[in-house]
C-alpha cells in the first residue's frame, strides 16, 4: 500500500475514533464539563447575534458565560456560527488533523530510536487507550 493510501486511512480511522469518542459526551458521560463549553459556546453566539449584530448595543457579557477554558468557548462559538449543525464534524477533523500531524511526528521518532514495529504498536496501542487521552479527546478541552 502506497504511503498515501495508509495515511488516508489512518486519518478516517483516527477520525471515525474521535467521532465516537465525541458522541459519547452525549450518551455514556453525561454531563461533563466538556458539555459545559458548548453551552458556553451557544450562549456566546446568542450574544454576538442577538445583543451586537441584531440591536447595535455592545453589553458586556454575563460573569457566568465564559469558563475559565475560554478558548476552547469561542473557538466553538465560531464552529457554531460557521457551520451550524455540523459543528462537530468540523471541530472532529480539526483536533483528528492535530492527532494524526503529532502522531506521525512521533512515529518517526520513535524509528529514529531504532524501536522495533511491534513495540511501536505496543506503545501506540497503550496511548489510544490510556483513560486521560480518551477523556481529554473527547471533553472539548
Amino acid at each position: 500500500m502506497s504511503k498515501i493510501k495508509s495515511d488516508i486511512l489512518i486519518f478516517f480511522f483516527l477520525y471515525i475514533f474521535l467521532l465516537i469518542l465525541i458522541s459519547s459526551n452525549y450518551s455514556f458521560h453525561f454531563p461533563n464539563d466538556g458539555v459545559r463549553y458548548v453551552v458556553d459556546a451557544i450562549s456566546l453566539k446568542k450574544f454576538i447575534f442577538n445583543d451586537f449584530i441584531e440591536i447595535n448595543s455592545i453589553k458586556y457579557l454575563p460573569n457566568e458565560t465564559l469558563p475559565i477554558q475560554n478558548g476552547i468557548t469561542i473557538l466553538l462559538s465560531f464552529l457554531i456560527i460557521f457551520f451550524g449543525d455540523f459543528w462537530p464534524f468540523i471541530f472532529c477533523l480539526l483536533i483528528t488533523f492535530l492527532n494524526f500531524i503529532l502522531l506521525k511526528k512521533l512515529f518517526v521518532f520513535l524509528k529514529e530510536l531504532e524501536f522495533s514495529n511491534l513495540t511501536i504498536l505496543l506503545f501506540f496501542i497503550l496511548l489510544f487507550f490510556n483513560f486521560e487521552y480518551l477523556k481529554v479527546s473527547k471533553s472539548f478541552y
